[in-house]
């Protein structure tokens, strides 16, 4: 099943471009993709797909959101144990701490982020998340 769940959290707008852009690098490999925000998608659709891939912006001191995406990816957390997992986001400033932590933290439960994570200061370069995409597309075989 070539099927995957782009699921975000956007305040600017810019990750939820990423958003759409990784899911045209994934139909450009002949993918189903469906985008959520995470307030929209839930535990009992996790193994409606072969690939989930998560959103977040680094906010305040590096950091998920706090209110929306973090309590609802600690929610998900359990249940993407065995699941292929990407990560994406975008920030204004800093140098990528969020995404190392959250990555890690996902690694250490035993959840596969199934290529490095993408991040992108502030507005993306549609071509890097196409790319992204098409490379998760490709990797998700291996």
């Amino acid at each position: 099943m070539n099927k995957a769940a782009i699921i975000y959290w956007s305040q600017t707008g810019n990750t939820e471009m990423m958003a759409e852009f990784i899911a045209q690098g994934l139909r450009n490999k002949a993918w189903t993709v469906d985008l959520y925000t995470i307030s929209d998608f839930g535990i009992n659709q996790i193994d409606d797909y072969s690939v989930l891939l998560f959103g977040c912006p680094a906010m305040g001191d590096e950091v998920l959101e706090e209110f929306e995406f973090q309590p609802k990816f600690d929610e998900l957390k359990p249940h993407l144990i065995a699941k292929k997992v990407g990560l994406f986001g975008s920030y204004d400033w800093g140098d990528g701490l969020w995404m190392r932590e959250w990555k890690e933290d996902c690694e250490s439960l035993g959840i596969e982020i199934i290529v490095e994570p993408l991040i992108v200061q502030r507005q993306p370069e549609p071509q890097q998340c196409i790319e992204y995409g098409e490379q998760i597309a490709i990797q998700k075989g291996k």
